[in-house]
Order: C-alpha cells, then sequence, then structure tokens
C-alpha cells in the first residue's frame, strides 16, 4: 500500500512538472512572438527614418522630395477606406474637422477663381500643401492608432535610442573639433550637424524625443535629456522654447498624475513667448522694414480687403505664391521689400500670415477651429495607465504651434513625422 501511494506521488509530482514546462514553452512562445518584428512597426521605423533625415536623403535620392506630399494622396484614401469600413460614422471632432477643411478648400478655390490672382496648377499644389497635415494626422489614426499599446514596443525603442546616441555624439564631436561648418548665434555656435538648416535638426530632435517617451520604458530616460542638449544646441529661440516647454509637461503630468489644463498651457505659453520676446520683436514689432513683420501686416489688411475670404490657394505667403510669384505682392507693393521680390528667400517663412491673406476671417477661424479640435482629442485621450502618448503628443503639438511662429509650421515636412504622433489616439 505504502508502495502504491508514493508511486501515485510520484506521477502526479511528474504531471505537475509537465505542466510547468507547457506553460513555460507557452510563455517562451508569447515572448517570442512579442518580440518579432511586426509589419506596422516596421512601416512605422522606415517612415521615422526616411522623414527625420529626408533633408539629407533628398539630395542623393530625388523621389524623397516628396515623400511628405505623397501623405496627402495616401492619407485619404486610407481615410476614406476606413470610413466606407465604419459606415461612413464619424466621431464628432473628425465630422467638424473635416468640415473646417473643406469650407477652407471651397473659400480657397472660389477666390481663385474669382480674382484670378493665381493659375489653378499652383493653386492644388497649395492645396496639397495645405491638407497634407491634416491628410497625414488621419493616416496615422488609421495605421498607427494602436502600435503604443503593443506589449513590446522594444523593435522601435532600439532605433529611437540609435538615432539618440548618433545626434548626440557627433554634437559633442562638433563642439570639439569642428566637423560641420556652423553659424554663431549670440556668440555660439549653432549646431546644424549634416542637416541643411538649424530649424531642421531641432525638429528632428522634437520628433526623437517624442519617440522615446512614447516607445521608452521610462517617461523620464536619460535619452530624452541627451536629444534635448542637441534641440538646445542649435541656438533656436523656438528650440529652447520648446525644450523648456517639454520639460514643464513632463514633470507636471508625472508629478500631478493628471493632464495639463488649458490654462496651464497658457503659462506655459507665456514663460516661450518670454524667452523668445527679443527675437519676435525684432521681427514683428521694433523693425519696420522686417519681412516677416510686413508679411503679417498685409496679411490682414488682404483680410480687409478680400473680406471674409483672403485671395484664395497659393497667392499669399506659401510656396506656391513664391514659386509663380503671385501679383497680390505687386498690388500691395511687397515686390520692393528686401527678400519679398520676384527671388526672395522670405515669402514663406511665416504661416499665420499666409493663412489670413490666403482664406481670410473665414478660413482662419476654421483652422483654428480645427487646432483647438486635435487638442481636444489630446486632452480627452489621457489616460493616468499610460501618460507617455499623452506626454508625446503634446510636446509635439507645443511645438508646432511654437513654430508657427516664425516658419510654415503646419505646411512644412518636418512637421509629418510629428504629425504620425499626434494621431495615435
Amino acid at each position: 500500500m505504502k508502495y502504491k501511494k508514493f508511486q501515485n506521488f510520484d506521477t502526479m509530482q511528474q504531471e505537475d512538472n509537465d505542466i510547468i514546462q507547457i506553460n513555460n514553452i507557452q510563455n517562451n512562445n508569447e515572448n517570442i512572438k512579442e518580440k518579432k518584428l511586426t509589419k506596422i512597426q516596421l512601416l512605422y521605423i522606415i517612415l521615422i527614418y526616411l522623414l527625420i533625415f529626408q533633408n539629407v536623403l533628398q539630395n542623393y535620392i530625388v523621389i524623397l522630395r516628396y515623400l511628405d506630399e505623397s501623405f496627402t494622396i495616401i492619407g485619404i484614401g486610407v481615410g476614406l477606406i476606413s470610413l466606407a469600413k465604419n459606415n461612413f460614422k464619424l466621431k464628432k471632432e473628425d465630422f467638424l474637422i473635416i468640415l473646417c477643411l473643406s469650407i477652407i478648400t471651397f473659400i480657397g478655390f472660389y477666390s481663385i477663381f474669382k480674382y484670378q490672382y493665381q493659375t489653378l496648377k499652383y493653386a492644388l499644389i497649395d492645396w496639397v500643401l495645405i491638407i497634407k497635415f491634416f491628410a497625414t494626422y488621419c493616416f496615422s489614426q488609421v495605421i498607427f492608432k494602436n502600435i503604443y499599446k503593443d506589449n513590446n514596443s522594444s523593435n522601435i525603442e532600439i532605433h529611437i535610442k540609435i538615432m539618440t546616441v548618433i545626434l548626440f555624439v557627433l554634437t559633442i564631436l562638433n563642439y570639439i573639433f569642428d566637423l560641420y561648418e556652423e553659424a554663431t548665434r549670440y556668440g555660439i555656435k549653432a549646431n546644424k550637424l549634416f542637416f541643411g538648416h538649424q530649424t531642421n535638426l531641432a525638429a528632428s530632435c522634437m520628433t526623437i524625443l517624442a519617440n522615446n517617451i512614447v516607445f521608452s520604458k521610462k517617461i523620464n530616460s536619460v535619452y530624452n535629456y541627451m536629444i534635448m542638449l542637441v534641440l538646445v544646441s542649435t541656438i533656436r529661440l523656438k528650440a529652447i522654447g520648446a525644450a523648456i516647454a517639454s520639460i514643464v509637461i513632463i514633470i507636471y503630468v508625472v508629478k500631478n498624475n493628471k493632464k495639463i489644463t488649458f490654462s496651464k498651457l497658457g503659462i506655459i505659453a507665456i514663460i516661450c513667448i518670454a524667452i523668445a520676446y527679443n527675437q519676435i520683436s525684432s521681427y514683428f514689432i521694433n523693425t519696420d522694414g522686417s519681412a516677416r513683420k510686413v508679411l503679417t501686416t498685409t496679411s490682414i489688411q488682404i483680410a480687409k480687403d478680400y473680406f471674409p475670404i483672403g485671395t484664395g490657394f497659393g497667392t499669399y505667403g506659401s510656396f506656391s505664391s513664391s514659386v509663380n510669384y503671385s501679383p497680390v505682392y505687386l498690388v500691395y507693393g511687397l515686390n520692393k521689400i528686401q527678400g519679398l521680390g520676384t527671388t526672395g528667400g522670405f515669402i514663406i517663412d511665416t504661416f499665420w500670415p499666409m493663412i489670413i491673406g490666403q482664406f481670410g476671417y473665414v478660413g482662419t477661424v476654421c483652422y483654428i477651429i480645427c487646432l483647438l479640435l486635435i487638442f481636444k482629442k489630446i486632452q480627452k485621450g489621457y489616460s493616468g495607465e499610460n501618460k507617455k502618448i499623452y506626454i508625446a503628443q503634446l510636446i509635439c503639438f507645443s511645438y508646432l504651434l511654437i513654430s508657427s511662429t516664425s516658419e510654415a509650421a503646419f505646411t512644412n515636412s518636418l512637421a509629418i513625422p510629428l504629425t504620425l504622433i499626434l494621431g495615435m489616439h
């Protein structure tokens, strides 16, 4: 009898061991499955590399010059397919964004046919540039919606860390050995590395920072501060303001475990304006003949003269108005202002004057509503369990708003990788 009891015990123990081994095998298989690079992750990694280094790569691969514009067509296509699958049901915010964009599109083309200040070809090009931010936002909402929720995001994280280390090390070496020819701002070397301009490096740093926050296991990763140092090394006041805003956002959300209110963002904005006041003053207040100031004041006059819809696509402050020189500049005598002539390089150096001049009061209000709706979606998406995506989206959104004061932020190719993160709802 004792022998049989021991035999039964041994049999039960062996069965338990077999069950443990089976569970271990299943867990290992699940871990392997988690670590396996998915198609969506691969697509995201490829796009991030191409978009961050587009400024450099397009010199060797010409087709990459049109990479960001392609998001307009792809984004609209993806959006329509997604709508069809959902029986054309839209969230309230998305519906209002589409409605406002439709109004901007209508008045933009209506003004072109009414005033004849630009050809249809260049008006269409300008429409693509205006829409691509929102098309990319739509694309990301559909394709990369849950990518940040993956159990194992190390596949993306490792690539972001590699980019961080490369830019950080090159920055240190550049200050020691003068590897790249750099400009000087405020008596300090303004770092741009192998990018065409300090602004390109700054935007790339913001993209890497946001991705570090989303895909790293820790919000306060050392890699965040490495890339912030590279960001600040550009010596662009908007970059320094964005770095400070990012630090404040990270500390506030992590410490208080709640989302930032609109009033708190207003305080951050005031701090950023105070930092950049000297530059803002030189652009818009004290300098009588500066291109940015003239473009801004004239856009308000255009909005009054062509009340309430402006002069239309490709006619003022936009890429198309520069390539196919707009008669609007001649009407207001801007061709005599340095940097705003037929060979001027400052025409596309602003954003809001373009919106105000081309689409008047109606279009400007519609565009502001679109941005407010995106901000509202970011706020609604806050989760105490996953603060990382909220912080990253808020940082991207803040940087684009800061940049819009001195460059064509939302129509710039530099906005596209940031927009991919904004769409991850």
